[in-house]
């Protein structure tokens, strides 16, 4: 009885470590991670013929794929490293990773400008997962823009979002530069702001951003986009070179805390984006506070940056380094990140 028992556990125990092995590739996948940066824990290790297939159903077969493919060329990356893994430990290859692989490899020649990633959070063991959905172009600069991707900072100021949720909690956030929104987007979904507003300057980011909104937020009845009860998600464009005090006063007069992400690369873009910070900050009610996620690309240009901040009033301390702990990123080894807290000089 005691040794039944003891296999039983035993059992049990296995079944719930693979499928949390098998969650993790999922979420990995999902978000497209780079296959070489995949935590696979020995998940490909003596794969039976059952598991493969299980492995198929819960990556590249997963029904929501279907209607947010990821970007094809990816996927048949995927899918050539789990068999050549397999055919190097002399695993008998099940049958539909081979098929599926030859259907991709058909249409790779037929890659869509844009594919989608899955951003799969939980920010803490009692929370339920949430997952945010991205459309982006495939192409790093594209219809003029730089807006339509998913940079590292974004990841970065996502990331120290989540491991620093009541800074949120029941605030009015403004995002300014959004580009594809991911970092509002996870905002809003994990971290309970009162309300998000998402802000970009160029018209067809401003189009991709509304349609990632609406991919992940539905409308109540004030037609207006909801996340649970509490947190109002809004989109608009905001151009840094014409904004007003009277457009402030109109549509912005709640703002608590400003957030970006590499919106520093270029210095012609300094003055603009500090005039509209200073008087967020000076015609907000409790809007204190700057912070700014950055891939130190260029030394010179963010050094420009942090001395022209004194000439607006504003001062900045450098916060901890961010590293990945809640989603699946990994920062440019030769652009490192940083992280600003940007704010009124005391009198």
């Amino acid at each position: 009885m005691f040794t039944f028992k003891f296999r039983l556990v035993c059992t049990l125990f296995t079944m719930k470590t693979e499928n949390h092995c098998l969650l993790d590739i999922q979420t990995q996948f999902l978000c497209c991670l780079p296959i070489k940066k995949f935590a696979w824990k020995d998940t490909l290790k003596d794969l039976s013929w059952d598991a493969q297939k299980n492995l198929l159903n819960e990556t590249v077969d997963l029904v929501i794929l279907q209607k947010y493919p990821l970007d094809t060329n990816y996927v048949i990356r995927f899918l050539r490293f789990v068999i050549n893994d397999l055919e190097s430990q002399a695993i008998e290859v099940h049958d539909d990773l081979y098929t599926t692989l030859c259907a991709y490899q058909s249409k790779s020649n037929e890659n869509a400008e844009y594919f989608y990633k899955h951003y799969r959070i939980r920010a803490n063991e009692n929370d339920d997962f949430q997952t945010v959905i991205l459309k982006e172009n495939r192409n790093k600069i594209s219809q003029g823009t730089t807006g339509l991707n998913i940079w590292e900072s974004a990841l970065a100021i996502s990331e120290w979002a989540l491991q620093n949720k009541n800074i949120f909690d029941s605030k009015n956030v403004i995002e300014l530069g959004a580009g594809t929104g991911l970092s509002s987007l996870i905002i809003a979904k994990c971290c309970s702001p009162k309300s998000i507003c998402i802000t970009d300057g160029h018209v067809k980011v401003i189009e991709n951003l509304l349609e990632n909104v609406h991919n992940n937020f539905e409308k109540s009845s004030d037609d207006r986009f909801h996340h649970g009860t509490q947190t109002v998600i809004d989109a608009m464009m905001l151009d840094w070179m014409t904004i007003t005090e009277k457009f402030i006063k109109e549509r912005l007069m709640q703002v608590d805390l400003i957030i970006a992400a590499d919106v520093i690369y270029d210095n012609l873009l300094f003055e603009s984006l500090l005039t509209t910070v200073r008087m967020l900050f000076d015609h907000c009610d409790n809007c204190e506070k700057f912070m700014l996620a950055n891939a130190v690309r260029n030394e010179d240009t963010e050094h420009e940056f942090l001395m022209k901040l004194g000439t607006f009033g504003l001062q900045y301390q450098v916060e901890p380094t961010i590293t990945s702990k809640l989603l699946y990123w990994e920062p440019n080894e030769f652009s490192p990140i940083k992280l600003y807290s940007i704010t009124k000089k005391r009198q």
